[in-house]
């Protein structure tokens, strides 16, 4: 028995000693899931890996869902992306409902009514609750050529017989909003990927090229890449989006808008790779295949890029965002696809003008799926319900507010043919910041209850730490430290929008807040 500092007894342990003699052939037995996990190949890894991020899961989900549209849209579109219906001109989304009267109906959606509004001159359409108008599934419906192959009219949901199905709306030439999302993701989706694919053969290239020779190789290149980021991005996409010949179909004008944003996007991933390949091309089994006499092609191709193949996936990845939405701004300037083509950008040209929106607020639904998939691939998908969470009841607030002015003030602006920035900005804004601001404050809070949700199910960094730091100092429970950090941040974020509010704005406040 030992004593310690304090003179007391501490008890010994007994070392143990084996007595069988060491023989260094043997080799230690693993279990069968040991002998699995280091016996898998990269891939599996990296599916293991990704499998236990329950969010990038779900991501990936709804991005399979988005691209299954590229090769199916014509048999998930009820109608063609340019079929034009004269007798519904901007007609409203119409709702699927499953009872009617109180019974049971199935899917369907009731007629329409139109009529002119002879003061306003425009199309007023209205619901008939007498025109019940089932929906049809796996059935016969518009023609289309699928593939541009052979022709078809078989469709996942038809509109009834002689009936319409506007799910998001119909524009200005009657055409459905909601066939041309199906139609327009063939197009914005696919020029993610073959410009990421341009990008990849061409910074791998040029950054194997630098990374593995090095010298006055690496010197020139690293040169033009730092021209090349010097310039400013959307300026050049657009001018090189106008040096296309205009007389060029939408075939041509698609391939060469992908051409142009995979040839402008290689500099960053070639860095990537080329600083990667100057360390690794030290190790000793690349140095080892030089020595057995591997070509240089080899060497890089073999034994370089597989090292961090990883790494190629993540950037390759981040990329395709950036290049829908350069497509997305080309095609909304009228820069770049145009009708026939169909995209999300070509849809969302419909929306340019204000006044339009805000009386039909449907041509704005290209911009979700949009947000959807940037999200989905983004950086962070957690963002994704921060996003879901916290987007709607601004939407809400915002076409409530831009429908709060009197009607009879917009007359008088518009029989004074006032300028359309005037009556937005001198007649619209000042009734609509008081609901612009209760929006702001709704989506502040949900957004900081999204954010803690989010860390709550991948805690590694940012509040994640201070729900940990909370955890530990105080001894408390995580989802109470995660509770008191969510009341903390949305009391903070709420009385800040509020005190701009009181400062900048306070003709917006109620009477008894002034």
């Amino acid at each position: 028995m030992t004593m310690d500092v304090k003179n007391t007894p501490v008890r010994e342990v007994e070392h143990y000693v084996d007595p069988t003699p060491f023989n260094p052939a043997v080799t230690e037995e693993m279990t069968a899931e040991q002998e699995r996990y280091y016996q898998a190949s990269q891939w599996k890894i990296m599916w293991w890996k990704f499998k236990r991020h329950k969010i990038a899961v779900w991501s990936g989900v709804v991005l399979i869902l988005f691209y299954m549209c590229v090769p199916f849209a014509e048999v998930i579109a009820p109608y063609g992306a340019n079929n034009r219906d004269s007798m519904h001109l901007y007609a409203p989304p119409q709702p699927i409902h499953l009872f009617h009267d109180g019974s049971f109906v199935g899917p369907f959606v009731y007629g329409m009514t139109s009529e002119i509004d002879m003061e306003t001159l425009q199309w007023v359409f209205k619901d008939d609750p007498n025109n019940v108008q089932p929906l049809r599934f796996f059935c016969s419906g518009a023609k289309y050529e699928f593939w541009g192959l052979w022709e078809a009219s078989f469709h996942l949901v038809c509109p009834a017989e002689g009936g319409t199905m506007f799910l998001l709306g119909t524009d200005r030439l009657g055409r459905d909003q909601f066939s041309g999302l199906v139609y327009g993701a063939r197009l914005s989706l696919t020029v993610g990927l073959i410009g990421v694919a341009i990008s990849i053969v061409l910074g791998l290239f040029f950054g194997g090229i630098a990374g593995y020779f090095g010298g006055w190789i690496d010197s020139l290149i690293q040169r033009a890449i730092e021209i090349l980021r010097s310039l400013p991005e959307l300026p050049l996409w657009m001018a090189l989006s106008a040096a296309l010949p205009v007389t060029c179909g939408p075939v041509w004008i698609y391939f060469g808008l992908t051409i142009i944003l995979g040839l402008l996007d290689w500099p960053g991933l070639a860095r990537a790779v080329r600083s990667k390949l100057l360390s690794l091309r030290e190790e000793e089994y690349a140095k080892a295949a030089v020595l057995m006499g591997a070509r240089p092609k080899r060497v890089i191709t073999r034994h370089l890029l597989p090292g961090f193949t990883s790494h190629i996936i993540a950037s390759a990845t981040l990329s395709i965002p950036s290049m829908i939405l350069g497509e997305t701004a080309l095609s909304y300037l009228n820069l770049g696809l145009r009708r026939p083509a169909v995209s999300w950008g070509v849809l969302l040209n419909e929306a340019q003008n204000i006044s339009v929106v805000t009386v039909y607020p449907w041509l704005m639904a290209p911009v979700l799926p949009i947000i959807i998939v940037v999200l989905g691939t983004g950086d962070a998908p957690r963002v994704v319900i921060t996003f879901m969470i916290s987007f709607f009841p601004l939407v809400v607030s915002m076409t409530t507010a831009l429908a709060a002015t009197p009607p009879e003030l917009i007359e008088l602006s518009r029989s004074l043919r006032a300028p359309s920035f005037r009556e937005i900005t001198q007649i619209r804004l000042p009734y609509a910041t008081p609901y612009i601001f209760s929006g702001m404050k709704i989506s502040i809070t949900l957004s900081v209850i999204g954010a803690v949700v989010s860390e709550f199910v991948a805690a590694e960094k940012g509040i994640g730490y201070f729900i940990q730091f909370s955890t530990s100092m105080f001894k408390l429970p995580q989802a109470w430290a995660g509770l008191v950090i969510l009341v903390i941040m949305s009391l903070v974020l709420f009385q800040l929008v509020s005190l701009a509010q009181r400062i900048f704005f306070p003709w917006s406040l109620p009477k008894g807040q002034k």
